[in-house]
């Protein structure tokens, strides 16, 4: 049973002001925890893995924007 606020990957992409394909990218690169999945197979979040994904974030300076080749 899940307590808190569940969010979806969109809720994510705003708050880490990054698209549904970086997120993808950086879950199966190993960056940042694999999402849990709902009933209809759609990437799920709870408060505390937004809390690691943000400070995986700050840490290993996600924010920087890489130049596009």
């Amino acid at each position: 049973m899940v307590i808190g606020k569940i969010f979806r990957i969109r809720d994510l992409m705003v708050r880490v002001n990054r698209n549904k394909r970086t997120i993808v990218h950086w879950e199966r690169a190993g960056k940042i925890p694999i999402a849990s999945r709902n009933k209809i197979n759609e990437r799920i979040y709870d408060e505390k893995d937004i809390r690691v994904i943000l400070e995986l974030m700050e840490k290993d300076n996600f924010y920087e924007r890489r130049p596009k080749r």
